[in-house]
């Protein structure tokens, strides 16, 4: 298939372009296989054994979800630590963070941390909705406190000496 750029260019496809599908199972197979046959380096020769696959398809499907290498444990704790520390320093180079980690992928920590930052933000979001409604509650007490001492005081003494305003003013800043 050619396209025409201009009259002086020519660009030629190598390849037609395919629709994106999901990796069907028998797939997931034959990959499997012919990773175990050629290696985790041969990915144009795999692809050429595998329909509607290239190079980079086959290559990302093994590393990151085929490649019984890799950790698929939970998380520990110092995992986790580390990755927000690792962000703090570096920021989001997620490359750079599989250095400090035994076989997960950078796509395996990027996820972590987002996990991790949802998880974050939601308690976050929970503690200051408990906070505003305790907060809340601790405000309506000490409104609901002072008009009855005031209106205990009130009883008390004559009103017409006292001036409410100038009692209360000094009872709340002094």
């Amino acid at each position: 298939m050619d396209v025409s750029i201009s009259p002086k260019m020519k660009v030629t496809k190598k390849y037609e372009v395919k629709p994106h599908s999901k990796f069907s199972l028998s797939e997931d197979q034959q990959l499997f296989a012919l990773v175990q046959v050629f290696g985790e380096q041969k990915w144009r020769i795999i692809a050429k054994m595998m329909k509607n696959r290239n190079s980079r398809q086959c290559r990302e499907r093994w590393n990151y979800y085929l490649n019984p290498k890799l950790n698929r444990n939970e998380w520990t704790q110092e995992e986790d630590d580390l990755i927000q520390k690792l962000y703090e320093d570096h920021g989001s180079r997620w490359v750079l963070f599989t250095k400090f980690f035994k076989r997960r992928t950078d796509a395996m920590i990027k996820n972590r941390f987002n996990q991790l930052k949802r998880h974050q933000e939601k308690n976050t979001f929970e503690f200051n909705k408990i906070s505003n409604v305790q907060n809340d509650h601790d405000v309506n007490d000490i409104d609901l406190n002072l008009d009855i001492e005031y209106t205990e005081m009130n009883e008390q003494f004559d009103t017409d000496i006292f001036d409410r305003d100038e009692i209360f003013d000094e009872f709340i800043f002094y």
